[in-house]
């Protein structure tokens, strides 16, 4: 397979596996259509993007503290780039120059952070062959420091940026991709936070200079041990990389072993949860060649699903970002093309339903950067949409009557401030969902830094958890629904989690029987000490077949057997399933045996 010819794209020049059937249980709500309307000027908001070599992103924080998330949008050689201070009401007001944060130069990805941890926002902004910027939030005003600071990048042709604590030290460290203008790429940039202002840059030392062609990178914990793990998107075929953190000491190139080293011109990236089975998944776009989007199994190798889910595509695509655009309790998909754009709606099944056009978004434009936030506060996130040429967009959601909502707002205080790299779990009536922190997504921008979550008809979360860098874990029990909950690390603590690498504080080992089987499976394991347990069985795209309520057991040998029926007492085809058993044994501390079982027809 080659790549896709530059030549075939008029824009990029001037720019220079198993079929599967999937079933998830949704939160209840009432159904009707998804609509957006288009603002602009009459927001405050006029911003033309100009010609730049593989665009800009835009940047969605909260500058002033004040609840309301403004914005930062990045342009092309000779137009400044542009910061709209949110006035509410879905009212803008442009105040780059007058805040010190006017950047005429070659700008590319925007993101913000409390990197020093005083309690508001940096802004850093990469550059397209000039020196990067690092904006330091004094007091609402910005000022300069990144030769002070160590991370100008010299004269690279700096592309994504995203923040990170990577040693868990409470300090936030930063990760910049520099694609360069030929095929033998670039180094990227890993920047150690050395607490006094500065960095040192450690990349080669950490593993992960990557120097291919790289356009965005994403930190997730992708194997669930507890630190952020890094992927990142390479142009022209020179391969995606996933670098395993192994407890901040180094990272680990895994790319190979877990089939996320996908040969593509990768872009943008986005992660969420497809399938609902609390584990991340990743998508990124492509030329018409596709996009792809990297479904997580049990055992923290990757399963490709983009054509299954219907998310291909088969267009140039730039940014993209996972939102629950319903608040029906999923996360849908909207990515930007060189147009039109497209939205997906997840609905549990595959493939998700493309409703672009019903829900007003295709825009016409040629789009690069985007991001989904709630610009007005009303609860479901809003679409902003960088294009080149044309006028940029913001989409308003049109909240539908009777859907509930909770955002939850992490404050550091062991971990970093900001609570980047933060698990954030709910659970309405034993269904759960998950959002991680992060700060740097999508091509070039960032998104609400917030967990945003939809809840259909709920008005009461039954459990609020959240897993800090730190270790500390906070709970919080039947939360009202409709609000901004913010979490101070170690107000609700109810435990520190376990160190990576341990499987449950309760659980000890488990063993099925036969394996491959026909009819019958015998699981046993050994419990140290009495636990509620629950058993579940996931098909290979992570969706659940089958689960049982084992009730609370007493130390000591566990029996239990699994006939190779579901839900509804259907033999499931035959195929590879992933069992679990799966620990509830208190709020604070949830842990599961995973193994792969095979059935036979």
């Amino acid at each position: 397979m080659k790549s896709f010819p530059l030549a075939s794209s008029p824009v990029r020049i001037a720019l220079s596996l198993v079929p599967a059937v999937l079933v998830v249980l949704c939160l209840t709500g009432p159904a009707g259509a998804i609509t957006f309307t288009p603002y602009g000027p009459e927001a405050g908001i006029s911003v033309t993007g100009e010609l730049s070599e593989f665009g800009h992103g835009v940047c969605a924080f909260d500058l002033e503290g004040d609840g309301d998330l403004d914005l930062y949008v990045t342009n092309g050689v000779g137009s400044p780039s542009q910061l709209f201070i949110n006035d509410g009401g879905f009212v803008f007001t442009e105040a780059a120059g007058a805040l010190g944060a006017s950047d005429s130069g070659h700008a590319k990805a925007a993101v913000a952070a409390d990197y020093d941890n005083d309690g508001d926002p940096d802004l850093y902004v990469t550059h397209y062959g000039e020196p990067n910027r690092l904006y330091r939030n004094d007091g609402g005003a910005f000022v300069d420091v990144a030769p002070f600071a160590n991370v100008m990048g010299d004269t690279l042709f700096s592309t994504g940026a995203a923040w990170t604590d990577f040693d868990n030290d409470g300090l936030l460290d930063l990760y910049v991709t520099n694609r360069g203008i030929t095929t033998a790429g670039e180094p990227n940039l890993l920047y150690r936070n050395d607490g006094d202002g500065t960095f040192t840059e450690v990349a080669v030392a950490m593993g992960v200079e990557c120097h291919t062609m790289t356009f965005q990178p994403i930190f997730t914990d992708y194997d669930l041990d507890g630190d952020p793990d890094l992927y990142i998107s390479s142009d022209k075929f020179q391969g995606n990389r996933l670098y395993r953190n192994e407890g901040g000491v180094s990272f680990t190139d895994v790319s190979a072993e877990t089939n996320s080293g996908l040969l593509m011109d990768g872009m943008g990236i986005s992660v969420g949860d497809v399938n609902d089975d609390g584990r991340p998944d990743i998508y990124i776009t492509n030329t018409p060649y596709g996009h792809r989007c990297l479904v997580s199994q049990p055992d923290a190798t990757f399963l490709e699903m983009a054509d299954t889910l219907g998310m291909t595509v088969g267009e140039i695509g730039w940014g993209a970002v996972f939102f629950d655009c319903d608040l029906d309790g999923d996360e849908d998909l909207f990515q930007v093309n060189e147009a039109p754009n497209r939205l997906f709606r997840n609905d549990g099944g595959a493939p998700w339903p493309n409703i672009t056009s019903s829900a007003g978004v295709a825009g016409t434009a040629l789009s690069l950067g985007c991001t989904a936030a709630d610009f007005d506060e009303d609860g479901d996130l809003d679409i902003y949409v960088s294009n080149i040429f044309y006028e940029c967009e913001i989409y308003r959601n049109e909240t539908m009557p009777g859907v509930h909502w909770l955002k939850v707002k992490t404050e550091g205080t062991v971990s970093n401030r900001d609570g980047i790299g933060a698990r954030v779990e709910i659970e309405i009536s034993g269904d759960t969902q998950f959002r991680e922190i992060r700060a740097g997504s999508s091509y070039l921008s960032q998104e609400d830094m917030r967990a945003c979550f939809g809840l259909g008809s709920a008005t009461t979360v039954d459990l609020v958890e959240i897993r800090w860098p730190s270790g500390i874990v906070d709970v919080l029990q039947n939360v009202a629904a409709d609000q901004v909950l913010t979490v101070v690390e170690g107000s609700n603590a109810t435990s520190v989690a376990a160190g990576s690498g341990t499987e449950s504080i309760r659980v000890g080992r488990m063993s099925v029987s036969p394996n491959p089987f026909r009819y019958s499976l015998a699981i046993e394991a050994d419990l140290r000490q009495p636990a509620s347990l629950v058993l579940r069985v996931m098909n290979i795209t992570g969706r659940e077949v089958y689960r049982e309520d084992l009730g609370t057991r007493s130390a000591g040998r566990l029996t239990a057997r699994w006939n190779g029926r579901d839900v509804r007492g259907e033999s499931v085809p035959p195929g590879v399933y992933w069992l679990h058993l799966e620990q509830r044994g208190d709020n604070a501390s949830r842990a599961n045996l995973t193994r792969k079982v095979t059935v036979l027809r």
